[in-house]
């Protein structure tokens, strides 16, 4: 299975680091990149998406808003946070608006990839730096505030 990644991220670098990475990596391929949650929206409408991964900091709506306007869209949308940020509000929210997992920007590739795979198999992915439990659960690793 080729699994279709819609990139979104308002930093070029980030974007183009992406790339690198999932188009190196087999059974991975993107379906697109987006600079802002519009974006993301109209490429998600048009073209075929298996996952969403996305900055929880985007510059006209938010990722946990645009996370939530694909969830409207589409509820079995897979959506991975993305994130340079630690702390529980963000984690919580975006996991509340049906997002598959957090991971931090910071991140090895190994962990980012193993994030896509868990996101798309239906699991919910945090990040060992990002939260011990899922927020749910309300215990977070220390590290996160």
């Amino acid at each position: 299975m080729n699994i279709r990644v819609l990139v979104v991220d308002d930093d070029l670098f980030v974007r183009q680091s992406l790339q690198k990475i999932l188009s190196g990596t087999p059974g991975i391929s993107t379906a697109g990149f987006a600079e802002n949650g519009t974006q993301a929206l109209e490429i998600f409408t048009s073209e075929a998406v298996d996952l969403v991964l996305m900055d929880v900091q985007l510059p006209d709506m938010d990722g946990v808003s645009t996370a939530a306007e694909i969830h409207a869209l589409e509820p079995e949308a897979r959506v991975l946070m993305f994130s340079s940020r630690c702390d529980q509000n963000s984690l919580r929210k975006a996991i509340g608006a049906g997002a598959s997992g957090y991971l931090l920007k910071d991140a090895e590739p190994g962990t980012l990839i193993s994030a896509i795979h868990a996101a798309v198999s239906g699991g919910l992915f945090t990040d060992s730096v990002a939260a011990s439990k899922t927020p749910s659960q309300g215990a977070l690793q220390e590290g996160c505030e």
